[in-house]
């Protein structure tokens, strides 16, 4: 597990002197993340990356692509898939610990706490009322970019993004698999061709859906158990298919450590202190949880929306296994959750004629 540190970063302003420490053979990837606002005006922003080394064609590759098709029981066909290899890739990359990114925001520089044992880091930068004017739009969400400050011979260029949220609005909270992606979950084999092999394919109706609440100034925040590794095609399948730009929270997974169909495993373990997390930081914020009936999302919005009763608006389901209101695990997952606040639907276009929010 990665360990948080909050450090008071090195800010250098209108200055170059300060870079990474990243190699040309080590790449950079910055998740998407969020920006809080604080009691004086300014914003603290948490940034979340990984360093990693690309493992293109050594022996150490090689032995772990062999250990994961071994695993998956691929046959010839799916070994040669350039779609496999692709998803695979990320898994099977060597994580750089003790590396320390700068970052650049404007004329500022910060320098982040160093990366763990995976390779991930995350730390909190600040910036005053002042520093965060050129994004501010009447109070409305915005994107802040950045990009990492590399040595000057080293033309890359490794660009992240976070959303400062404002303390007040409405949140959208989806999951992805089998309620913005057709995963199908509950069939294991279909669950590893629709994952690692075949083209990622949209829920019928969803992209229409979200892009509506996209259109009252929502913001969203992809919360899933999907691993990390699949961070990138995840977000250029949101991109290609029309899903509105929003924060990720994934899971961490190394493939020693588990089984392929491990990966979906104690999804309510890993998606609550996410959820939690993110309604505690904005109080003053309303949330939409969206989710399928295909694992635990019913028991983790209910368990959410008990919890939070002032702040959980709707929690939506889509109906993969032919569940609906009457049945006894929905009864039981919404028990004390006001009967307008949860909704099973299996068309999204059954939700048309709602106001959300």
């Amino acid at each position: 597990m990665i360990r948080l540190v909050m450090v008071n970063a090195l800010l250098v302003m209108g200055t170059s002197n300060i870079v990474s420490d990243i190699k040309p053979d080590e790449r950079v990837i910055f998740f998407p993340t969020l920006g809080q606002p604080t009691d004086d005006g300014g914003w603290k922003l948490h940034i979340h990356g990984l360093v990693f080394e690309p493992e293109d064609n050594s022996v150490f590759r090689k032995l772990l692509l062999q250990l994961f098709e071994g695993r998956l029981d691929l046959d010839r066909a799916d070994k040669e898939s350039v779609t496999f290899r692709r998803r695979a890739a990320p898994f099977l990359v060597d994580n750089e610990r003790g590396k320390r990114a700068v970052i650049q925001i404007g004329d500022l520089r910060f320098k982040l706490a160093a990366s763990g044992p995976n390779g991930h880091f995350e730390d909190f930068v600040q910036l005053t009322a002042d520093q965060a004017k050129p994004w501010m739009h009447e109070g409305r969400p915005a994107w802040v970019k950045f990009h990492a400050a590399l040595r000057p011979a080293d033309s890359r260029r490794f660009e992240g993004t976070v959303l400062l949220l404002p303390r007040t609005g409405t949140s959208v909270v989806s999951d992805i698999d089998d309620t913005i992606k057709i995963s199908e979950v509950h069939d294991k084999r279909k669950l590893f061709l629709n994952t690692s092999l075949n083209p990622f394919q949209p829920v019928p109706g969803m992209v229409e859906f979200h892009s509506r609440l996209a259109q009252s100034n929502a913001t969203f925040h992809y919360v899933s158990a999907s691993p990390w590794a699949l961070y990138e095609p995840l977000a250029e399948f949101c991109r290609e298919f029309g899903y509105p730009d929003g924060v990720f929270s994934l899971i961490h997974f190394r493939w020693k450590d588990a089984s392929f169909f491990n990966l979906m495993a104690e999804a309510k373990d890993k998606k609550v202190p996410a959820i939690e997390s993110l309604i505690e930081g904005w109080p003053e914020r309303r949330f939409i949880l969206i989710g399928d009936s295909g694992e635990s999302d019913p028991e983790i919005y209910g368990d959410v929306a008990r919890k939070y009763p002032n702040q959980v608006l709707w929690a939506l389901i889509r109906d993969v296994k032919g569940e609906d209101r009457t049945s006894l695990r929905m009864k039981q997952a919404f028990e004390n959750v006001p009967e307008e606040r949860w909704i099973i639907f299996r068309d999204p276009t059954e939700l048309k004629d709602r106001s959300f929010p």
